[in-house]
């Protein structure tokens, strides 16, 4: 509604008594707390996209029953989730409130009622004061006057007061009853949408060396509507269920970049029911529509060994695909265990690695991966995408049926390495049904019910053919 506001012309908003929050309506004594009486603040971030917050705040607070507005909270917090308590008193009601003072809501709240307009007159330069009355403002403002109806006024509007109900920022207003006065503990725990969190990794990885600098950052995104400063931060990763609300806004505004003052210094792992936390080294603001970036890791040395994969599908296996060769990409992998000494050594929550390489001028980005929540001990395996110089080709050899829902075959995968390096190639068959590989050309294993898996050598500038016969019962 605020564009259709410009029709006033340098409208301007005057409020002729608001000099209290309590100068109209309500018995109760007021008192407002703001985000300086905080003395401290702790958050939880799911990955679901919200928080639970903790607030603790210290207020001074007459005898008796007031009303306490605590001001600075979340536009985004779920009023029901939210528990007051304070120090040796009673909360007796509490209301949530997000109906802000804006020109919009002052023309909704005055409706039906009287206000006042301020005129200039352009050549004495006096100013004339007359009453209309806003009859309505749907699709913008419709007034009536001692001339008529009129759907634009030059000047400056005037409202008598201000309307209750509105309030300057969001504010959750709560009923106490205190035995004695005092400077009371004010503690509140509430749930809040439009915080989420991510956790991003970049790895540096030197293949003539096969080794590789690790290094991590946790991403908090702040949507609330409220500043968060100072406050200690807990990370959830796991699906913990909730029934949805809203969806979070589009983030907009400042991103900011923090490091820890360790350098590598890390989270700290706790499991927590079916999920695992993460606590950040250190206190963290992030205030409201930022981005803010925390270093958890920095520059971590990490042994890396490749893994080039070749995988099949189970089409040649049940029918005739005689003399037909099919060329397979083979797939890039980096390996390393996330323990110290070897790898990170720390608990890693899920994100996405993005993996660069030593250039002559400038670094060059190699691929990115998923990486699934990684507890310290664990094997990191990342893919990165199809081998240029690595290349394998198969053809089905033979074919036949030798009984009921039961065949044989005859394989041949051929790998090629262009490369100067000797190359370890993982060959991955898929197989249906029930499977026994009748004759081999080389070693291999059982993976699982599925899938047999062959390990070849593949000579630098050479190639490597790799044969064998398997019978299907479908």
């Amino acid at each position: 509604m605020g564009k259709r506001w410009g029709v006033f012309l340098g409208l301007f908003v005057v409020f002729l008594v608001l000099t209290e929050m309590g100068a109209e309506g309500g018995s109760l004594k007021r008192l407002i707390s703001t985000r300086e009486d905080l003395t401290s603040l702790a958050l939880t971030g799911y990955s679901g996209g919200f928080a639970v917050v903790r607030e603790g705040r210290e207020v001074s607070l007459p005898k008796g029953e007031i009303l306490l507005l605590l001001q600075g909270v979340p536009e985004r917090i779920e009023p029901e989730s939210v528990e007051v308590s304070v120090e040796g008193g009673e909360v007796l009601e509490q209301t949530f409130s997000t109906n802000l003072i804006t020109p919009d809501n002052l023309m909704k709240a005055y409706v039906g009622k009287k206000i006042l307009v301020a005129v200039k007159d352009p050549e004495t330069g006096k100013e004339t004061v007359k009453e209309v009355k806003l009859l309505s403002v749907a699709g913008g403002p419709v007034f009536e006057t001692d001339e008529g109806i009129a759907t634009t006024l030059k000047g400056r509007v005037i409202f008598p007061r201000l309307p209750e109900g509105l309030v300057p920022e969001p504010t959750l207003s709560v009923s106490v009853r205190v035995p004695e006065s005092g400077k009371k503990k004010v503690n509140l725990l509430y749930t809040t949408g439009g915080f989420s969190w991510k956790a991003t990794y970049t790895l540096l990885y030197d293949r003539d060396k096969g080794r590789g600098s690790f290094g991590g950052w946790v991403t908090l995104k702040n949507e609330t509507g409220a500043d968060l400063e100072g406050a200690d931060v807990l990370l959830v990763a796991g699906e913990v269920g909730k029934v949805r609300g809203p969806s979070p806004l589009r983030a907009k505004g400042v991103y900011t970049t923090l490091a820890a003052e360790r350098a590598g210094a890390g989270v700290s792992e706790q499991p927590l029911f079916e999920y695992h936390s993460y606590s950040l080294p250190e206190r963290v603001t992030v205030r409201k529509g930022e981005s803010v970036q925390v270093r958890f890791a920095q520059s971590l040395p990490v042994e890396i060994a490749e893994e080039f994969l070749l995988e099949g599908g189970n089409r040649f296996f049940l029918g005739s695909q005689h003399g037909t060769t099919e060329n397979l990409p083979v797939r890039v992998f980096l390996l390393f265990k996330n323990e110290k000494g070897k790898g990170p050594g720390i608990p890693l929550p899920a994100g996405t690695v993005k993996v660069y390489a030593p250039g002559g001028r400038a670094p060059l980005f190699l691929g990115e991966d998923s990486l699934p929540h990684t507890p310290e001990g664990a094997d990191v395996r990342l893919a990165l995408g199809n081998s240029f110089d690595v290349q394998a080709s198969r053809r089905q050899v033979s074919f036949e049926r030798v009984g009921r829902e039961i065949y044989e075959s005859s394989h041949e995968v051929v790998v090629k390495n262009r490369k100067r390096r000797d190359v370890r190639v993982i060959v991955r068959e898929t197989l249906p049904g029930e499977w026994r590989i009748l004759s081999s050309s080389h070693p291999y294993t059982v993976e699982d019910a599925s899938h047999a898996r062959f390990s070849l050598t593949v000579p630098g500038k050479g190639e490597v053919t790799l044969t064998y016969r398997v019978r299907v019962r479908q």
